[in-house]
């Protein structure tokens, strides 16, 4: 069985109480999780690419650095939830309810109207309804196609299908670092980086060689 078979099996959850229970970078991609309590749990870093996570209580859980892209939460419940430099893109949000959570530099690609009872500061996080409302500067954007152009195996966290760039990572880097340490530093971290790495890794690594290199 592959590593991600793996993780599906192993993160699949089917009626059971997980709350308050750690789950800090934990791989949950394809995963089925379906009438779980995660109430109170945490996970930071965590990835759920396509995954299922259905009529689930994640009321009061915490989520920093955490991504939603591709996944299926159909009746879940994030009441009072905290989302931190979270992103939540091409996900199902039927019959889900966010009454109380909170956001806090998050990038959401989604119709707000169908995520009932979110309320958000579009002051502190970036909405938008699709990738082509993006602005990000000529010069980045040159350093992410080089990037993509020199790497002979695609890393999804830079590149989209079809070897686009990916510029929700762009823009949730540029919460942190600045456009000039992103252009000189992302090159070697993306070399470094596993090809199915999560935003929250890149992030990680950045501040790692952003800080030797002042010492």
């Amino acid at each position: 069985m592959s590593l991600k078979g793996k993780n599906r099996a192993f993160y699949s959850y089917k009626n059971k109480d997980c709350s308050f229970k750690n789950y800090s970078y934990k791989n949950f991609d394809k995963a089925d999780c379906y009438r779980t309590n995660f109430r109170g749990a945490i996970f930071d870093g965590a990835s759920f690419r396509a995954t299922k996570v259905k009529f689930c209580n994640m009321s009061e859980a915490h989520f920093d650095g955490t991504e939603f892209i591709g996944t299926n939460l159909r009746g879940t419940k994030f009441y009072n939830a905290i989302f931190t430099n979270v992103i939540i893109n091409s996900v199902t949000t039927d019959k889900t309810c966010f009454v109380g959570a909170h956001f806090h530099h998050c990038i959401i690609v989604a119709n707000l109207n169908k995520m009932a009872g979110i309320n958000i500061d579009e002051n502190d996080n970036i909405i938008m309804a699709q990738h082509k409302s993006v602005d990000i500067s000529a010069r980045l954007i040159k350093c992410a196609q080089d990037i993509i152009a020199s790497s002979e195996v695609r890393n999804s966290v830079i590149a989209n299908k079809g070897k686009q760039v990916n510029k929700i990572t762009l823009l949730m880097l540029l919460y942190d670092f600045s456009e000039e340490e992103l252009i000189q530093y992302l090159p070697k971290v993306i070399a470094e980086s596993p090809k199915d790495c999560t935003v929250s890794y890149l992030r990680k690594q950045l501040k790692k060689i952003i800080n030797s290199s002042n010492v």
